[in-house]
């Protein structure tokens, strides 16, 4: 009985020429997921502070991180003074902050990265029942990989250092915002 190797070849042509784009591959599915993570790490900020559940901020900053509030409140060194920082800020305001445009460098090898996020900050009420105070800037950090194995799911980026940087705020009673308009009939 002759067995013919002829079904088998396009299968071992396939594994002979892809199998160098699986390292390929691989490295680019770790690139991504660490931009995932970090993004993750970008995002659960603004969420912790809109549901003033600053205990979240252990798992964000690194314990020996640096935060300031550009330049009305000094830079803070240490999770305990970040939240204070954080708290003090938000005590008396409902708030709502919106993330956009970010910029992330990461340097994989070193377990590094760097990233420059900008941030509409919204506090309703701070300064008086019928105030809303809007904060634009945008924040540059410093962040590093916790996990040594670096292997998502598992993979986690902390601030090394995050420090915001205020562009325009505008302070204006909430009725002065959104003047009623009457609606035209058809």
């Amino acid at each position: 009985m002759k067995t013919s190797l002829l079904p088998a070849i396009p299968a071992l042509l396939l594994t002979l020429v892809s199998t160098p784009l699986v390292h390929a591959n691989h490295d680019a599915v770790q690139y991504l997921a660490d931009v995932d993570a970090i993004r993750h790490t970008l995002f659960r900020y603004p969420q912790a502070i809109d549901s003033k559940a600053y205990d979240i901020m252990e798992e964000l900053f690194t314990p020996d991180a640096t935060y300031s509030l550009s330049p009305a409140v000094p830079a803070v060194t240490g999770v305990a003074a970040i939240k204070n920082v954080i708290a003090s800020a938000s005590r008396d305001a409902k708030t709502q902050h919106f993330m956009g445009t970010e910029v992330i460098d990461l340097d994989r090898k070193r377990g590094t990265a760097t990233s420059v996020v900008y941030l509409l900050g919204t506090f309703y009420g701070q300064g008086g029942v019928n105030r809303t105070t809007n904060a634009y800037g945008f924040f540059k950090d410093e962040l590093v990989r916790t996990n040594s194995a670096g292997h998502y799911p598992d993979l986690q980026w902390r601030f090394k250092s995050r420090a915001f940087t205020l562009l325009l705020p505008i302070e204006a009673p909430i009725a002065a915002q959104s003047p009623a308009v009457p609606i035209a009939s058809a």
